[in-house]
């Protein structure tokens, strides 16, 4: 993996005032890092070759070096080279070509000892401070620090070797320092004589820090090192709910991060701060997101994870509003994208754009006709109904009701204005959750079925769910009058309902049908259907014509125009459960101006619903308090029971507690429980003096419908005091007790009533 390194890199030195120390020179190499590589493996780890070769002209010194000049390698971070020297005055680390031109004798300054012409230039330290003068047989001692702090993961690198050149003693050493500055291992230097050169394979892990320390002259050719990084992919991804709302509408923004490895993310943070004109609402979602500041905190992100978080916000105002989120710290390198640059696959926005709302309105039309069937010169009437249902004002309504061939106008009357001759309805303004009707009445001489359409065809604001004048939708309606040649009309209505309409299972109830006709003609032939549903069972029928409980068939025979005909159906319901009951006219003999016989709809056909719910038994908890002479647990028939201990119980289902003494012999008996859970104890409060309990203090029982449990007994063992009662007064209190359990069951008093009701 190669990179052309680019970047600053800068030599700087101070000189402090002490003879002991006449240069102290600070040298801080800066290398950009090029590239993290072109694939996750690549970026993971990385090699780096420092050479001072390409681009260092010889004579340069730490002070004079600039931009772009002679480290190359791969991934370089930032190295911080430190170099001193004791007893010279002018002491100065210093380019040296070793080359020298070709030969020894042309060597820069003349020093032969450092011609290596397979090195070229080399970084010594100049024991004058002569740039063109390395003169290496001057006062000895120094060295170079090269600190690792910027590369790899927490600065610690592996040192594999060192091109040295002009070693000139075997004192030289290389020291290592781990990530705490402790030293890790010192590594002897052999000479390399003058001029020699040697690759010191070198291996040290875990460094942070090396010093060479040269016991005479000496020069650093070449680096190497390798280590490993820490790297990651962030992505994040940004969506809108709603692009385009109303102004003071929300709408949701979602953003999604994910980490496509190969290392685990720490430190993740995103920034959404929303721009002028959008208001915060709410926001969910993972990590914790400041609406003041627009920072959402995700922290650590695994391998191939992903979070995201909503963010609600109300549009305030109209325009467009472009909403930016941005991952903005994570302390760990991302292969493809800088956190907080604007660019890259860890941004993305999305935008919303409002609008004025428009005035909006829902106009629906019905129409119908009556009588439906008329006979050839007779009159029917078609009522047209509009109803704005907003949610604003509909203004310039107009509908159309042009009526068919076939059927002559003969007069209108309601609301608005209209033309008989063009079909238009003018209704002008019509206000939220208003309407308006017409009735128009025709008639018609020709026989045949006639449908007379009623749709709106303006206004000036726009319709939620229809379109004036197409054709379709609820602003649009029709109804049809049929004219034949009959010699009777009848329009019979039927009407059912139920009493009582709620009842317990096993009661029973009456269904009520009622049947009139509204004329014109008497009508004949007349048959109801009722046929009663699963779940209910025929008792018996009373009331006009027949009824045959088998077929549900009522026959009612004739019914002259404005009589009315009844029948009551009692039926006994067998199940829980809600039970619809229906009837209708399934026959007669003569046309229906308005419904059709057995078709499951019109005002020949109703309906009624019982309800019936489960009773459920009264359950029981129960059994005695005993002496429990031989304190085994057990009570034998020789052990008697213990009168006025207490005994509690507790639904624990509702939270509700009531409380008994036992009688005369030790017993006491809980009734009329509803199904569910409960708790039995005593209290030792009330035991008689010096006794203790033998058995559990408590038990916990569940109860079906009905159940009952009557094992709850409780042993004490002591002695029991001087009542001062006879055998006689404990036999009677114990009937009373009995009497009152009995008492409580048969007056249906439930657990928790209160005593007085």
């Amino acid at each position: 993996m190669k990179a052309s390194v680019t970047g600053v890199r800068t030599f700087s030195g101070t000189r402090p005032q002490h003879r002991s120390l006449i240069a102290l020179v600070v040298m801080t190499l800066i290398v950009a890092v090029v590239s993290l590589g072109a694939t996750r493996a690549e970026a993971a780890s990385f090699g780096a070759v420092a050479d001072f070769e390409a681009g260092l002209s010889a004579g340069d010194t730490v002070s004079t070096l600039s931009s772009g000049n002679g480290i190359s390698g791969a991934n370089l971070g930032t190295i911080s080279v430190f170099g001193s020297a004791t007893g010279v005055s002018g002491n100065a680390a210093m380019i040296f070509d070793s080359r020298c031109g070709g030969s020894a004798a042309s060597c820069t300054g003349e020093d032969p000892d450092l011609f290596a012409p397979s090195y070229g230039n080399i970084l010594i330290v100049s024991q004058d401070g002569d740039s063109t003068d390395p003169d290496d047989s001057a006062q000895p001692d120094s060295t170079l620090t090269f600190g690792f702090g910027s590369w790899g993961d927490a600065g610690l690198v592996t040192v594999n070797s060192l091109d040295l050149i002009d070693i000139e003693t075997s004192a030289a050493t290389i020291d290592f320092y781990d990530a705490a500055d402790a030293l890790i291992a010192t590594l002897a230097i052999p000479s390399t004589g003058d001029g020699g050169t040697e690759t010191v394979a070198i291996n040290q892990s875990g460094v942070r820090r090396m010093v060479v320390n040269f016991r005479g002259s000496g020069g650093i050719d070449g680096l190497n090192i390798t280590g490993e990084r820490v790297v990651m992919d962030l992505w994040l991804d940004k969506t809108v709910s709603d692009d385009v709302v109303f102004v003071g509408q929300e709408t949701t923004f979602t953003i999604t991060v994910g980490n496509d490895g190969p290392d685990p993310a720490t430190g993740v943070v995103v920034t959404d701060t929303l721009p002028a004109g959008l208001s915060h609402v709410s926001h969910a979602g993972d990590g914790a997101y400041d609406a003041a500041t627009g920072i959402w905190t995700i922290g650590d992100l695994g391998v191939d994870e992903t979070v995201s978080m909503t963010l609600t916000v109300t549009v305030d105002e109209l325009g467009s509003f472009t909403n930016v989120a941005e991952v903005t710290a994570a302390n760990e390198p991302d292969i493809d994208s800088t956190p907080a640059d604007g660019t890259g696959d860890d941004w993305d926005d999305a935008s919303v754009s409002a609008i004025e709302r428009p005035h909006i309105i829902d106009l629906e039309v019905t129409k119908s006709a009556d009588p439906q069937v008329i006979n050839p010169g007779d009159a029917a009437t078609f009522t047209i109904s509009v109803v704005n249902q907003g949610p604003d004002d509909a203004t310039g309504v107009v509908v159309t009701d042009t009526l068919p061939a076939g059927l002559s106008y003969v007069s209108h009357s309601g609301d608005g204005t209209y033309d008989p001759g063009t079909g238009v309805w003018t209704i002008g303004d019509l206000a939220l959750s208003a309407s308006v009707s017409l009735d128009i009445v025709v008639t018609g001489t020709e026989l045949g079925s006639f449908t007379n359409v009623a749709e709106v065809t303006d206004a000036n604001e726009q319709d939620s769910d229809s379109t004036p004048d197409d054709g379709t939708g609820d602003d649009w309606d029709d109804a049809t009058v049929t004219i034949v040649e009959v010699d009777s009309i009848i329009d019979l209505e039927l009407t059912k309902d139920v009493d009582p309409a709620t009842v317990t299972v096993g009661d029973e109830t009456v269904f009520t049908i009622s049947v009139v006709n509204q004329g014109p003609d008497d009508a004949t032939g007349v048959v109801v259907t009722d046929t009663l549903p699963a779940g209910l069972t025929y008792v018996a029928d009373a009331g006009d014509g027949s009824y045959d409980p088998a077929t549900g068939v009522w026959t009612i025979g004739n019914l002259a125009v404005g009589a009315s005909v009844a029948m009551t159906l009692t039926a006994t319901v067998d199940e829980a459960g809600s039970f619809t009951n229906e009837a209708e006219v399934t026959a007669a003999n003569e046309l229906d101006s308005d419904s059709t016989p057995g078709d499951g709809e019109g005002d020949d056909w109703d309906d009624a619903t019982v309800t019936a719910a489960q009773v459920l038994a009264s359950a029981l908890i129960g059994d005695t308090v005993w002496f429990d002479d031989d304190k085994d647990g057990t009570q034998d028939p020789s052990e008697k029971g213990v009168s006025g201990v207490t005994v509690t119980l507790t639904n624990t289902d509702t939270d509700t507690t009531i409380s008994m003494v036992t009688n005369s012999e030790g017993r006491y008996l809980f009734s009329a429980l509803d199904p569910g859970n409960y708790q039995v104890k005593v209290t030792k409060s009330s035991f008689p003096e010096s006794t203790s309990l033998t058995t559990v203090g408590s038990f916990t029982i569940s109860l079906a419908a009905g159940e009952d449990y009557l094992t709850a007994d409780f042993g004490i063992a002591g002695s029991l005091p001087i009542t001062g009662l006879n055998i006689d007064q404990f036999a009677f209190l114990g009937v009373m007790f009995l009497a009152l359990g009995a008492a409580l069951v048969g007056s249906g008093r439930k657990f928790g009533d209160d005593p007085a009701t």
